[in-house]
């Protein structure tokens, strides 16, 4: 699988999982935004890349957000570019930390990559 196809189950998985909780306008990835698509794509790369704990890639993603002029706001709005999300991942909401996890072990199982072996291999990634 290729990068986008691996991004594209991501999403299709992260939209079950954000139904299941009760989300209602959850578009398939023909439908989503280019936004979203954008985001999916730079998950599995920052996972292929070594951020191989939802800790780190939530934080690599919090970095890039930032440098692309994002800041935390109240709610999600483009335009102003704010996202709730911009936050430590501890203080993120239960179900954004699970959509987390299931994204870094879709991508890993995707790309056959294995689980780090304890902590401190994961943190040296």
């Amino acid at each position: 699988m290729n990068v986008t196809q691996v991004a594209r189950v991501v999403h299709e998985v992260e939209r079950a999982y954000r139904m299941s909780v009760g989300e209602t306008e959850v578009p398939s990835w023909e439908k989503a935004s280019a936004q979203a698509r954008e985001g999916a794509i730079f998950s599995v790369r920052a996972v292929a890349g070594g951020f191989m704990t939802p800790e780190s890639t939530h934080e690599q993603w919090v970095r890039e957000m930032t440098r692309l002029g994002w800041s935390r706001g109240d709610a999600l709005d483009t335009e102003a570019k704010t996202h709730p999300h911009l936050i430590e991942y501890a203080a993120l909401p239960r179900e954004v930390q699970t959509r987390d996890a299931l994204m870094v072990a879709v991508v890993r199982g995707a790309l056959g990559i294995r689980e780090p072996e304890d902590e401190e291999e994961a943190e040296a990634a």
